[in-house]
């Protein structure tokens, strides 16, 4: 992989870029201006032209007010080595292409106190900062110092600083922290700077020796120190995240160390730390690897999810999109489900249009994602092209195509095909497209779109939740009508007419429906209209008229099941005799009904009793008031009932009034 030169015009004035590899790393990354770096030093000369990059937000905490300009120099400086804009055609280029932030807690003389710096790193974790750059430090430890640096590590920020320039085995705060890296200098021969401060604690070193970079007032210095090889690393650590968003912050610090240089004795050293830090090595040191994408299906039934399978590099952030095919509205494509691990929102251009159609998908380590795309019965049925694409390079892409299909729509009338108007039609089927079923009906002299079932529009059932769904059509509204004949009833996922099905989900049946001309029957009289509730059935005999053969004759109380009768036989239209089985029957009042093959229905309220033996206070049971009133019964005080002539001798009497009596204590279990 050929290295990137940049333009600008003191470029190769800059050795550490060339000596940590970043010349290569930059035909892989050259960083992103949404990674902000955090300078927590002197102060920034943002007006300095190879500060493009500077971005507000941070604090001049000596000045108490949010203008840190530089009145030093060495912020600046620092600045420039992290993240100089590059190939502008002027003086030197940053490491990473990242935003800058100013934190400036040091004064013109390069002084700042500990508590400065411990808000000034509190502040850049609170404000988007993503890697925080100290090229500052002291000998001694200080506890709000090190617990602000806990609270930016903890918030997922990077710390880096500089060690120290006593030459020292001593390696100053905060760079010193278990959670800071600690960065020493070397020179153009990969030998330790001899100002460098080493020690166990020292985790990388960085060029730091005849360093260009920016200075206040349009110019550019070379300075040397540990704190010019801190921004070195700090840059690395940019262009990492910038390459592989889904680094933690332990997981770009585990990349740094092993990727590193090794110098000095082999391994970890207190000299050199894990070594010298190696961008292009950090960044993977070759071709970049193409996405692929695969479906867990070829084609989904409407109301399915369809899962992608997406590998890539790991941490690595990719483009999930669906092509463009004219649809005007983003609920006709699949959507992104909302809420995945990993997956972020919308925001690419060229997805169709919409942001609920894409997403960037960020790697996990192993580099394999799914992606979970939703249906629902506004996506459109028909093919769909899911393309992933490399952001840093769109020439790196995979695509495949899926097909959305309707669902299954059924229809049935049960097992008749012949009504007449005026009977009730139970419709019921399937739905498994959507969560209404359109119902309409076409035939003679009825519009070939369809028509209403009784009125002009479609009727919508809802779909329960196993996917059935039911309608009871009374076809009344339709007697004297619609003429006899064979007509076609639709069920479809979506209300759309009979031309224009193309897409949806739907089903039709045919039935016969025919005109009776029977008048509707009345019922006038029932023989019997008592039973008693142990006598298990009844036949009795109903008396009215416009009865027909076919007729159902049943018993009907709100909050009971009917009873129906089990058989009917008609002597002529006046007349019908029906068997009923009263085994589950309630004792009270039951409406009487005979109802026409025709569905026309006579009904009679409250005409037919069915009783509890021996209960005469009408309670449902046989209790201690009825043995009372038998006995009464016996000695006139109450008419006499001959329901209590149990013994059968046609009066009541004590016998009776004893029968009763033992019923209620349980001598016998029945009269």
């Amino acid at each position: 992989m050929p290295a990137y030169v940049p333009d600008d015009r003191r470029y190769a004035e800059q050795w550490g870029p060339g000596g940590i590899g970043a010349d290569y790393a930059w035909s892989i990354e050259r960083g992103e201006s949404s990674v902000i770096i955090a300078v927590i030093d002197t102060g920034v000369d943002y007006t300095h032209p190879d500060m493009g990059n500077y971005i507000t937000g941070g604090y001049d905490w000596i000045n108490n007010d949010d203008d840190p300009m530089d009145d030093h120099g060495h912020g600046t400086h620092c600045a420039g080595i992290a993240a100089a804009v590059s190939n502008n055609a002027l003086g030197v280029a940053g490491i990473s292409q990242s935003g800058i932030m100013a934190e400036k807690v040091l004064d013109f003389k390069g002084s700042g106190t500990s508590s400065l710096t411990a808000a000034a790193i509190r502040h850049a974790a609170d404000n988007g900062a993503d890697v925080i750059s100290m090229s500052l430090g002291a000998a001694e430890p200080s506890r709000i110092v090190e617990e602000a640096c806990r609270y930016a590590w903890e918030r997922g920020c990077i710390l880096v600083a500089a060690s120290g320039n006593g030459g020292a085995n001593l390696i100053n705060y905060p760079a010193a922290y278990d959670i800071v890296i600690a960065v020493g200098s070397v020179g153009k021969t990969g030998l330790r700077s001899p100002f460098s401060n080493y020690g166990t604690n020292l985790e990388l070193v960085a060029p730091g020796e005849s360093i260009l970079s920016t200075a206040p007032g349009n110019t550019y210095s070379l300075k040397s120190g540990t704190s010019m090889a801190c921004p070195h690393v700090v840059g690395v650590a940019a262009l990492l995240l910038s390459r592989y968003p889904g680094m933690s912050n332990l997981e770009v610090r585990k990349r740094l160390t092993e990727t590193a240089d090794d110098l000095g004795s082999p391994g970890k050293d207190p000299q050199y730390g894990y070594g010298l830090v190696n961008a292009f090595a950090a960044l993977g040191g070759g071709e970049a690897v193409p996405p692929t994408i695969e479906p867990d299906v070829e084609a989904v039934v409407r109301g399915e999810n369809i899962t992608f399978t997406l590998t890539g590099e790991g941490y690595r952030e990719y483009r999930l999109s669906i092509n463009d095919t004219g649809l005007t509205d983003p609920g006709m494509y699949p959507m992104v489900v909302p809420d995945q691990q990993g997956i972020l929102p919308g925001g690419i251009n060229g997805s169709a249009g919409f942001d609920g159609t894409a997403c960037r998908v960020v790697m996990p380590e192993s580099g394999t994602a799914r992606v979970r795309y939703t249906t629902d019965f506004s996506t459109v049925a028909q093919p769909f092209t899911v393309t992933v694409t490399d952001p840093k390079d769109p020439s790196l892409s995979d695509s495949v195509t899926v097909s959305v299909i309707p669902g299954t729509v059924t229809i049935t009338t049960g097992d008749r095909a012949r009504f007449f108007f005026g009977e009730e039609v139970t419709l019921s089927g399937i739905n498994t497209d959507n969560e209404s079923t359109w119902l309409y009906m076409t035939g003679p002299g009825l519009d070939t779109g369809g028509a209403g079932l009784a009125d002009p529009g479609m009727v919508r059932v809802p779909v329960t939740g196993d996917g059935n769904w039911s309608f009871v059509w009374d076809t009344g509204a339709l007697e004297g009508v619609l003429e006899n004949g064979t007509y076609t009833l639709y069920a479809v996922s979506g209300p759309k007419a009979a031309d224009e099905l193309e897409g949806f989900a739907s089903a039709t049946v045919s039935l016969e429906l025919l005109n009776s001309g029977w008048p509707a029957p009345t019922i006038t009289e029932i023989s019997p209209d008592m039973v008693f509730a142990g006598d298990g059935s009844a036949t009795v005999l109903i008396t009215g008229s416009g009865f027909f053969d076919g007729a159902t004759v049943l018993l009907e109380r709100e909050g009971y099941r009917d009873v129906i009768a089990t058989e009917v036989r008609g002597n002529d239209t006046n007349t019908v005799s029906a068997t009923l089985d009263l085994a589950a029957a309630r004792a009270g009042a039951w409406d009487v009904a005979v109802r026409n093959a025709d569905g026309k229905t006579a009904l009679l309220p409250g005409a037919f009793t069915i009783r509890v033996k021996g209960d005469f206070n009408n309670n449902d049971l046989v209790d201690i008031g009825d043995a009372a009133l038998v006995a009464y019964m016996v000695v006139g005080n109450v008419p006499e009932d001959l329901l209590a002539d149990f013994n059968g001798d046609g009066v009541v009497d004590i016998g009776d009034a004893a029968k009763v009596a033992y019923v209620v204590v349980g001598r016998i279990s029945e009269l």
